[in-house]
């Protein structure tokens, strides 16, 4: 973490007394990029359905994490959660402990259910501070009935300290396997470990929706099936795919890249604005009439028919591409420095130093990014500094070898050419 950041979250850090965080209402600080007028981006965030997906291996080293368990197929892995807290316990006589660093829809169902959400640390690498765990849960007015375990970016997490930790408390372990939907067959830990675990298939398979309630202990701990989509829901889910499919392809326009960057500085990038948001409500993001629809029947069969060696070996290629990309680039570095051979990537995290203007300057190029920049606030500076300064970048299984040289080069230059401001 860059001396910068430090000074910055030290700020920030200021404005809550910490003894009181714990016992205030949630909040979030929010970045507001309307202003901004950035571009749609020139290369998909997600896959999409093309032949690279779909067939069946034969030598099966990656198996998807719901093979051979009883699992719920929802629309979203938010409602799955919705669920996974419900049972657990969490809601106004129930709190849940949830990761300081997090998007909105993993506490959006938590505080539907009119629960307490208790965010815990992190360390840099993502791993939760389990020293602190103990003590949020002594401070808590409400007794704690769930615990939510996050695999970030693919990367299995320690769990077993985690479940003995929950287990002598009478906690409720939930795995979230947003991030991580494919375990190889030398990785028996992940999503075993949790009595709940909660996916994304359709972040690693080209569907259009998706998310799975996966029950540990039997599929009696699971609820009935969700209520199917009607018909015309499901015919028009069928015209999105093709139509999507039918866009333009990707071309490179390195020269004129080349060519915004020459006349364009620092001052040229809008940098949006922040502001600090009460938590009285779910955010648009969650939509409750959603809680209980089952995905769509093709989203289903596209996950079923999804190649998870195939996607596994172009998915860490490409993790591996940027790899070698950003290795040495000044004002940046991967927050993974190696790839685990066991582990098959969602995106690719890559933390700058300043994200004003390389984040505004990457955006307006067209650059994919995914970032969580609103998040509630907590004593957690991991967290609070990775909010505006950890980007998620693409690496899934349909982006061809222009797409990722067209990436890494625009991150290689915008890294190298544009001066902090």
């Amino acid at each position: 973490m860059s001396s910068q950041a430090t000074r910055v979250l030290n700020s920030q850090q200021d404005e809550l007394d910490s003894s009181e965080v714990a016992e205030r209402e949630l909040c979030f600080r929010a970045f507001d990029a309307r202003n901004c007028q950035f571009p749609a981006p020139r290369v998909p965030l997600l896959p999409r359905l093309t032949s690279v997906s779909i067939g069946l291996s034969t030598n099966r080293t990656f198996f998807p994490i719901v093979a051979d368990t009883p699992y719920r197929f929802y629309s979203r892995g938010r409602y799955a959660l919705h669920e996974a807290y419900s049972r657990a316990g969490v809601g106004a006589q129930g709190a849940l402990l949830v990761p300081a660093y997090h998007c909105r829809t993993m506490l959006d169902p938590a505080i539907r259910l009119n629960g307490r959400v208790i965010l815990y640390p992190l360390d840099e690498r993502l791993a939760p501070r389990i020293s602190s765990l103990a003590r949020l849960i002594e401070r808590s007015k409400t007794p704690v009935r769930a615990l939510l375990l996050t695999h970030y970016f693919g990367f299995p997490q320690n769990s077993g300290e985690l479940h003995s930790f929950c287990q002598e408390r009478g906690i409720t372990l939930i795995e979230d396997c947003s991030h991580a939907y494919f375990r190889h067959q030398n990785d028996g830990n992940l999503g075993k470990v949790g009595r709940f675990v909660v996916a994304s298939p359709y972040k690693f398979s080209p569907a259009e929706d998706g998310g799975v309630l996966i029950a540990n202990q039997g599929a009696t701990d699971l609820p009935e099936s969700p209520e199917m989509r009607g018909f015309s829901e499901q015919l028009r889910s069928v015209a999105r795919v093709v139509r999507k499919n039918l866009q333009d392809r990707f071309q490179p326009d390195s020269h004129a890249v080349d060519g915004k960057l020459a006349k364009s500085g620092p001052i040229d990038f809008a940098q949006g604005t922040e502001s600090l948001l009460q938590a009285h409500q779910i955010s648009a993001m969650y939509e409750p009439w959603v809680e209980n629809k089952s995905g769509l029947l093709l989203s289903r069969l596209i996950v079923q028919m999804s190649d998870a060696d195939r996607i596994a070996e172009i998915r860490r290629a490409n993790f591996k591409h940027w790899l070698h990309a950003v290795r040495g680039l000044p004002h940046c570095r991967p927050l993974f420095d190696e790839l685990p051979e066991h582990v098959v990537p969602y995106m690719f995290p890559l933390y700058i130093e300043h994200h004003a203007p390389h984040f505004s300057a990457l955006k307006m190029l067209g650059m994919p990014i995914y970032r969580w920049d609103e998040m509630a606030v907590s004593e957690c500076p991991v967290s609070q500094d990775y909010r505006l300064h950890l980007l998620h970048l693409p690496c899934h299984q349909s982006l061809g070898q222009a797409e990722m040289d067209w990436m890494t080069g625009l991150v290689t230059k915008v890294m190298m050419e544009i001066q902090e401001s």
